[in-house]
């Protein structure tokens, strides 16, 4: 039986630019936000209210995207949650690159 991933809150600790153009992907494809991408810089939290199922586990990408294009963009780094952080309450896990820095605040139930 798989268990979800509440994902809380994306802490910007050191971005790629001033303000760096960001989504999170997953296995089904962009997993926050919703739609489009989001805007956001140093020392910035940002709420994300979103659910991932967890089968196992499920590994996140966040990936900076270049407008008006929304290109490919750079890879900022991956986090992997495990089903068996189920019932241990709020996590955190850094994507780190060698110039960037985002904490990712979630637990699994």
């Amino acid at each position: 039986m798989g268990v979800t991933a509440f994902l809380h809150n994306l802490h910007c600790d050191s971005p790629q630019e001033s303000k760096d153009e960001v989504v999170i992907t997953g296995p089904g494809g962009q997993v926050w936000p919703s739609a489009g991408i989001f805007s956001i810089s140093a020392g910035q939290d940002v709420p994300m209210n979103v659910q991932v199922p967890v089968n196992g586990s499920v590994t996140l990408r966040l990936i900076e995207k270049d407008p008006p294009d929304g290109s490919a963009g750079d890879d900022l780094g991956s986090v992997k949650i495990n089903a068996s952080e189920a019932g241990s309450g709020t996590k955190k896990k850094a994507f780190l690159t060698s110039e960037t820095s985002y904490t990712l605040s979630y637990r699994v139930v």
